[in-house]
């Protein structure tokens, strides 16, 4: 999502996005193009408390899906002068979504896709939508490991405008993850995270821990094959944080 967002060329100061969705994704994605000068940044989502975080995050405006789907509609024709967003961020993982989306979008709009990772995201779509906007999809799920850092980066430049540490609850040693999963399934919490080797009084800075923390989350549907990346990643995530503290 970083490298996507970050290099879109149709993406320009003072556009207007629509963030579908406001678990960690949704937020993160919030606070970069927020950041990076979008100046209407609306986040649509179910969980009002999520929906109250994002403000923290940099979310001009909010809607909550329990409403009317032409309620939405109007609404976002109304913050964009009539004309419609000029991209969508989807990361709900509600392949519904995807079809609300085809009347937000303005014309020559782009849609991002993040959350349909699953092979069972299906929805009927009117193709006709797609083509007489001139409408531009994209899908993104792998990246570069540069982006990585990259991200680590943004994070610790804004660690100070936005807090990051609140989108991680409660943290577990590696030898409790089946602990953290039963957690995480839960759903109470935007991420649960694991750490390994760091302790308070071990000389890492709070602000590296906050970021440690936020970069080291367990994602609820990593299947347990996927576990030997993780790890290493997040050691290496480790090594980069101790390397700049």
């Amino acid at each position: 999502a970083f490298n996507f967002i970050a290099g879109l060329n149709g993406i320009d100061i003072g556009d207007s996005v629509v963030i579908q969705g406001c678990g960690m994704l949704g937020i993160y994605a919030t606070s970069f193009l927020r950041y990076y000068g979008c100046e209407v940044v609306i986040v649509v989502g179910v969980r009002s408390d999520r929906l109250e975080m994002a403000k923290n995050f940099g979310d001009t405006h909010f809607q909550s899906h329990g409403g009317i789907t032409d309620q939405i509609n109007d609404e976002l024709l109304f913050l964009t002068n009539q004309r419609g967003v000029d991209l969508v961020v989807e990361v709900s993982g509600v392949a519904s979504a995807f079809t609300d989306s085809l009347d937000w979008l303005r014309i020559g709009g782009h849609y991002l896709t993040l959350g349909y990772v699953y092979p069972h995201a299906k929805t009927i779509v009117p193709m006709d939508k797609i083509v007489r906007k001139c409408l531009t999809i994209y899908g993104s799920h792998n990246y570069h490991p540069r982006f990585l850092g990259d991200a680590i980066e943004f994070v610790r430049e804004t660690r100070h405008q936005y807090s990051f540490d609140l989108l991680v609850g409660n943290t577990y040693p590696l030898t409790e993850i089946d602990q953290a999963f039963r957690q995480a399934i839960q759903g109470n919490q935007i991420r649960v995270g694991f750490v390994r080797g760091v302790k308070a009084g071990s000389g890492i800075s709070h602000a590296s821990r906050c970021i440690l923390k936020l970069m080291l989350e367990i994602i609820l549907w990593t299947k347990w094959g996927c576990y030997a990346i993780i790890l290493a990643n997040l050691l290496m995530v480790r090594d980069f944080l101790l390397a700049r503290s």
